[in-house]
């Protein structure tokens, strides 16, 4: 197995050199050869329609690189955010502007949305080539009525409220067991320069049915959650706010826990910043209360607490990749034993032509399950997932890498079977 892996990796190392040193930018020719940095874009309809330009398949073969990125905004639109960044003989030079789209487009419209934005983007790189002659900017002219109708967004606070339901259900059966699944939820936001209020209830029930020698038994779980909060902006770099929660679940045994805590953040760089790169540090410290189902292990049916939590997080979305860091800290004032401490990390970089990683993992410190029931947990409880189980610490991880070679420059589409 050792040398099937050995040989595996020689293979691709001489690919990849093979590649590189057969392989570069392209040359200065005049032409336009474009690497599309966009997860969400519809990659087809955008080759298909701008099939004027060459579309590689690698940043590092590319002359113009076209990042898009985006942000959700108060009314459930998008706000899209685009850099087209020159390379090789066009190094240093770059175009970068924001537009939003409207909460009832469709998909398609949408898609049109950023294929106009990022014509439009090109403009100054197709302005150097031969494509040039042929090129026409055409503005559509605006009536003075329309153009005097001026919309202000933030003039009444009470005019900024958006509304988004949602629910979903699902059931599958099979011989000896079967599930159902119901869940529904309700996004409430307010959103202003100054101010943004967040309501979110949420219910969700399961129930799974599993057929035993000793009859049959029903797991139900049910969990409720109603949170909200009030979030001032107090600068570019600091906001303050007050965040207030309720939560239900029978499976971690806790009948009633209602959270309320102040909070203050600050963003290492500036707000308006953020869908490219941010980085904020956020303290809150606020009153538990919480009634139990059962007793718990400390023998309590209910009990009132005082909390701190502290969250470090860092995002970066960049033309060589994307990357998250963010680690959270938490623990109870009564009793500094009982803390929670988390690490979680994603990124997603290109290393080099044609070669990227992606990579990620979380580890969790976990000393804070005041809510566990007393009692032994019993076989079917651990089968059936019908109790939370005490643990001291939750890990995972994942690793991806992937290469491309072959023919980088291909503006091909065929969607046929």
């Amino acid at each position: 197995m050792l040398k099937t892996i050995t040989r595996f990796f020689c293979l691709v190392s001489l690919l990849f050199i093979y590649q590189s040193a057969h392989s570069n930018i392209p040359p200065g020719d005049g032409k336009v050869y474009v690497f599309l940095d966009c997860s969400f874009c519809n990659q087809d309809q955008i080759r298909q329609e701008l099939n004027y330009l060459n579309f590689a398949n690698d940043a590092y073969r590319s002359n113009v690189q076209v990042l898009i990125n985006r942000t959700p905004v108060a009314s459930g639109a998008q706000q899209y955010n685009l850099e087209i960044i020159g390379r090789s003989e066009w190094e240093g030079e770059k175009v970068s502007f924001t537009f939003n789209s409207t909460p009832t487009m469709t998909t398609f419209e949408q898609n049109e949305l950023i294929l106009k934005k990022i014509e439009l983007g090109l403009a100054p790189f197709l302005a150097k080539t031969y494509l040039s002659e042929r090129v026409r900017l055409s503005v559509e002219r605006v009536e003075e009525e329309a153009d005097a109708v001026s919309v202000q967004p933030y003039e009444s606070f009470w005019k900024n409220w958006i509304y988004e339901l949602g629910s979903s259900a699902r059931w599958n059966s099979e011989s000896i067991r079967s599930n159902f699944n119901f869940r529904a939820d309700m996004d409430i936001d307010n959103v202003t320069p100054e101010w943004r209020i967040r309501i979110r209830p949420f219910y969700n029930y399961r129930q799974q049915n599993v057929e035993t020698s000793d009859g049959e038994a029903v797991v139900i779980r049910r969990r409720a959650y109603f949170s909200g909060s009030v979030v001032r902006s107090i600068s570019d770099h600091w906001s303050v706010g007050v965040f207030n929660s309720y939560y239900h679940s029978n499976y971690s045994n806790i009948n009633l826990d209602a959270w309320i805590a102040p909070a203050i953040e600050y963003s290492i760089f500036s707000y308006d910043e953020v869908p490219m790169k941010e980085f904020t540090v956020a303290y809150r410290i606020g009153y538990l209360s919480r009634n139990y189902i059962e007793t718990t292990v400390f023998d309590l049916l209910e009990e009132d607490r005082y909390r701190q939590m502290l969250d470090v997080d860092l995002r970066l979305r960049r033309p060589w990749g994307n990357v998250f860091v963010g680690a959270s800290a938490s623990n109870f004032l009564h009793d500094f034993t009982k803390n929670r401490v988390s690490l979680n990390g994603r990124f997603s970089i290109r290393v080099y032509k044609g070669l990227s990683v992606t990579f990620g993992g979380n580890y969790e410190l976990i000393n804070d399950q005041l809510s566990l029931p007393k009692g032994e947990l019993s076989l079917e409880d651990l089968l059936l997932a019908q109790r939370q189980v005490a643990t001291d610490f939750e890990a995972g991880m994942n690793f991806g890498i992937n290469y491309t070679f072959g023919a980088l420059y291909n503006n091909i589409v065929n969607t046929r079977l």
